[in-house]
């Protein structure tokens, strides 16, 4: 890893190619041909769901594959290229633990698959490469991941890849396949506290999409249901309502100490700093392609320091 003059924190890129290219040209990055670097050695660290959605797969996972092998950028795992990753692999009775011939999951993948077919070589590489991303990052001030700093999950991982870099790899597969406790805490990384919903019952997500597992936005308790939820014209179990208020507050979630960066919660709003809990904050706006620049020494997150470019509207799966 190069030194660097801080860190420019990205999230759910989503193979928006243009949009990238734009927010790293506002970060003040040139390309060399190869990479885009920045003068004065800032490093760009994406955390996690580089495919999927954006019409440029293959452009936008190339570039940031060679960033990230060469040492100009960092990465975390997301639950997209898990997602991918599973396309792949067997469960122990010998079937795919992602059924690529379910509807949704069609859907969900359908950019990706445009340009890179289903088990071509070209999948299988991006498997490999995905393989070797960490689940999360800890660094001197700065921790990242893709959806959910839950200390617990986070320690049982470090359990069994600590010596791998947190990164799945085969061994980590091999784990996830057999070990519920680790598949658990790798699912509460990549996706936060997830809820089924009563029959009956369904929330409509960011893009538009009604589900029947609710996310918990752990870093907002104040927004777990509100107008995140579809009802279906019906009020909310209060034993429901319970459990996801309960949950929060009973967990370990976010870091003790410094800055943390998440993404994977689509926000509809604009940009911006929270108002509360202000040593983290979520990256993912549908809106903007945003970016938060970490400078060394930063304690707290400033509004100042978030960069933002216009995006494609993403309002598939």
């Amino acid at each position: 890893m190069l030194a660097t003059a801080g860190f420019d924190v990205i999230s759910d890129v989503h193979g928006d190619y243009d949009a990238l290219v734009s927010l790293f040209h506002e970060l003040g990055y040139v390309y060399d041909g190869n990479f885009f670097v920045h003068p004065k050695n800032r490093i760009p660290i994406f955390i996690g769901d580089g495919p999927d959605r954006g019409s440029q797969q293959l452009k936008t996972l190339n570039l940031m594959r060679r960033m990230v092998k060469s040492g100009r950028a960092l990465m975390t795992l997301g639950n997209h290229e898990l997602n991918i990753i599973s396309l792949l692999t067997k469960s122990l009775d010998g079937s795919s633990l992602r059924d690529h011939t379910d509807p949704f999951v069609q859907g969900q993948h359908s950019a990706f698959f445009n340009e890179i077919a289903m088990g071509s070589q070209n999948h299988k590489d991006m498997v490999e490469w995905f393989k070797t991303i960490p689940l999360f990052l800890e660094l001197e001030g700065l921790s990242c991941v893709h959806a959910c700093w839950h200390q617990e999950s986070i320690d049982v991982i470090k359990s069994y890849l600590g010596d791998n870099n947190n990164a799945l790899g085969d061994e980590g597969m091999k784990y996830f396949i057999e070990n519920e406790d680790f598949r658990e805490a790798v699912y509460m990384t990549l996706m936060g506290p997830q809820y089924e919903l009563p029959e009956g019952f369904a929330y409509v997500d960011a893009h538009g999409n009604p589900r029947e597992i609710a996310r918990n936005m752990w870093a907002l308790p104040e927004r777990n249901l509100g107008e995140r939820l579809y009802l279906n014209g019906k009020e909310l179990p209060p034993y429901i309502k319970a459990i996801i208020d309960g949950d929060t507050q009973g967990r370990e979630y976010g870091v003790k100490n410094g800055v943390l960066c998440f993404g994977h919660y689509s926000q509809l709003g604009e940009p911006q700093a929270p108002t509360s809990q202000d040593y983290m904050l979520c990256l993912d706006f549908m809106k903007a392609q945003t970016a938060y620049r970490f400078n060394p020494g930063d304690t707290r997150i400033s509004g100042e320091q978030l960069v933002s470019v216009q995006s494609t509207p993403q309002y598939v799966y």
